[in-house]
């Protein structure tokens, strides 16, 4: 109750200012308001609360007038019926709503009189409260006198005033944000001004309740209200004459403006179509110079495509007959190597049968005279073993000047611009070595030497190898091939094939074979040579910390030195008598160790290089490398001793 007294004096405070300045006050008593009056005597306090909240909320509303606000905003604690007639209160014109709001004040007086005191201590009494009074009057009244009706229907009370009662709701649409001129259809009823609003003879509100209203009608809504509230907004029976001619006023002026906004709205629809048919234009054109550069773009790179196409089907044909080439060479120098390998045991196998004559020789000294044909013939195949021509002479200088000729066309070849040639001229080469290979079949000698052949002829074999794929990898990279890359490969090549020709040839001629003295002598002279060879070794080491190819100049002088020594001391030592088999036995595993000592020497010093090239600091390589220069220098020092 004390929260309802609270809204009712809030209320009374908007409602007292606004309705002083106006005519409403005075004419909310005409008799054609006693329907709407009494619907508000006969509701419960909260529920004309809830109905003076309402009244209230469109109030400071209007006073408020803002353009984004048209209607009472939608509540979400109420109902959509609730909301919908809150905002139909916006339909109602300036004067009925003034009339409204009178009625409403004027209960609020009646209901809470607490209220006018409360703003009479507050603000004074600025106009008396007579209609308050009235009304106090009037409903304190117990004894209800019965209405009396003329033959229209008119309640007539002791002073003469008729009470018209409402006969239709008012039809407003339910969407608020409705034109207001479309809900006007409507006249204001004429009422005669009075300054009472309930009669004389009006029945008590009490009695009323209980005899006419049920306990539901006390709980009557908003909806119900504004229902009652159509007649207001109805035309009357011809006595409002000016207030028709003032809603003929707004209807023409609300008319007016509605033709001005329909006019106002076609200029900016044509005007905005205007513009957006012109925005659209230009970015048509826009679109228009895109694709015409799009067009000249895509026929450009279908040009070049085309272009692209043709020399990748020429590169790719290229590809296929060097593939083809590379294929046929592959399989040829297969070929050549199985063919190297049965040479190889067809030698080794004549070499068995020979020593297997030379035994059989040796046992034939108790066969008769009438076998000594026979013994000649076998001395003349263990001589044929070992021809003399052939003992002076191994590989022909024919076979050196087909090789050396060979040679310098493959070079030739890597150089020049067609890369593919060198596929052809790596054949003819091939076929020399094969020629150098087959004539040192016929070599004869001691086994070791024989081992010798065979690893320089395995040396050969591996080399060449290993230039074909060289020369195959430049053949296919169709002009980013550098043809240094074979330098190295057909220099090692040849390095093996002159080896193995120096051997054969220069065993032949016995330069090999010396006397103690003769290698005592020969022992020393290179044991200075590989002395200042290995501190030239380490002195490189020391100063430089990149090293190339020229380094492996100096690591391969020191390993030809020692490979010279084994040859001749081997040779020396199994042909010397005056050594005994003890000596000769230490002799060949000191010349085995040195012999592993540069082998060692020459892939330590192609590491460094190689780790040099990547970018290493090749520490442990130099220890390694300067280890293997000590061990070759002890080994000839011990093979020295040895001899003396």
């Amino acid at each position: 109750m004390q929260e309802c007294q609270d809204l009712a004096s809030q209320h009374y405070e908007l409602f007292r200012p606004y309705l002083q300045s106006s005519q409403a006050h005075q004419q909310a008593n005409s008799t054609n308001r006693v329907s709407a009056k009494d619907k508000l005597q006969r509701m419960a306090n909260q529920d004309f609360i809830n109905m003076s909240v309402d009244i209230y909320d469109e109030l400071k509303r209007r006073k408020e007038n803002s353009p984004d606000v048209p209607f009472l905003p939608v509540r979400t604690d109420l109902a959509p019926n609730k909301n919908a007639a809150r905002q139909k209160l916006a339909t109602l014109p300036i004067s009925r709503f003034h009339l409204l709001c009178c009625d409403v004040m004027n209960e609020i007086e009646f209901r809470f009189p607490v209220s006018v005191t409360r703003y009479i201590q507050k603000y004074g009494d600025e106009q008396p409260a007579q209609n308050t009074r009235q009304i106090n009057n009037d409903r304190s009244r117990s004894s209800p006198i019965p209405n009396r009706y003329d033959e229209r229907g008119r309640s007539v009370d002791g002073k003469g005033y008729n009470n018209n009662s409402y006969s239709a709701p008012l039809a407003i649409p339910r969407q608020p944000s409705r034109n207001r001129s479309q809900d006007r259809g409507y006249n204001n009823p004429t009422s005669p001004q009075n300054t009472n609003y309930r009669s004389q003879n009006q029945v008590p509100r009490s009695n009323r309740i209980q005899s006419t209203v049920s306990n539901a009608s006390n709980k009557e809504s908003l909806d119900n209200l504004m229902s009652d509230l159509g007649n207001m907004m109805s035309p009357g029976n011809g006595n409002n004459k000016i207030n028709q001619e003032e809603w003929n006023r707004e209807k023409l002026e609300y008319e007016q403006k509605i033709s001005d906004l329909k006019v106002k709205i076609t200029k900016l629809d044509q005007e905005g179509n205007k513009r957006r048919i012109s925005e659209l234009e230009k970015k048509c054109e826009e679109y228009k110079l895109e694709k015409r550069e799009m067009d000249d773009l895509l026929n450009k790179m279908t040009s070049d495509f085309s272009k692209l196409k043709e020399e990748y089907e020429c590169l790719q044909d290229d590809y296929e007959n060097q593939k083809a080439i590379a294929n046929d060479i592959r399989m040829e120098a297969s070929n050549l190597l199985i063919e190297i390998k049965n040479l190889q045991q067809v030698n080794d196998e004549l070499s068995a049968e020979n020593n297997r004559l030379k035994s059989l020789l040796g046992d034939s000294g108790e066969i008769n005279d009438n076998n000594g044909n026979i013994n000649n013939g076998l001395s003349n195949g263990e001589n044929f073993g070992q021809p003399t021509g052939l003992r002076q002479e191994i590989i022909s200088k024919d076979r050196i000047d087909d090789y050396q000729s060979a040679m310098s066309n493959f070079l030739n070849c890597a150089s020049g611009d067609n890369n593919t040639s060198v596929l052809v001229a790596m054949k003819d080469l091939v076929i020399a070595c094969k020629c150098i290979t087959e004539d040192s079949e016929y070599f004869k000698g001691t086994p070791e030497l024989e081992d010798e052949v065979l690893n320089l002829k395995d040396k050969i074999s591996d080399r060449l190898g290993s230039l074909m794929v060289v020369a195959k990898n430049h053949a296919t990279n169709f002009g980013r091939a550098d043809s240094t890359l074979l330098d190295d490969p057909a220099s090692n090549l040849t390095t093996a094939v002159f080896d193995l020709i120096d051997l054969l040839n220069g065993e032949n001629t016995g330069q090999f074979v010396m006397n103690i003295d003769e290698l005592k002598d020969y022992l020393e002279i290179q044991t200075e040579s590989i002395v200042q060879a290995i501190q030239s070794l380490l002195l490189s080491m020391r100063k430089s910390q990149k090293f190339t190819k020229d380094f492996l100049t100096t690591v391969d002088g020191i390993t030809s030195i020692v490979d010279e020594i084994v040859i001749t001391s081997r040779k020396s030592l199994k042909a010397t008598q005056a050594f005994n088999d003890d000596v000769k036995q230490q002799g060949e595993e000191i010349i085995l160790d040195l012999k592993n000592s540069s082998q060692d020497l020459k892939y330590t010093g192609e590491d460094i290089v190689q780790e040099s090239l990547d970018g290493g600091q090749c520490k442990s390589l130099k220890q390694k490398m300067a280890s293997c220069s000590y061990e070759i220098a002890k080994f000839v020092k011990e093979l020295v001793n040895l001899i003396e």
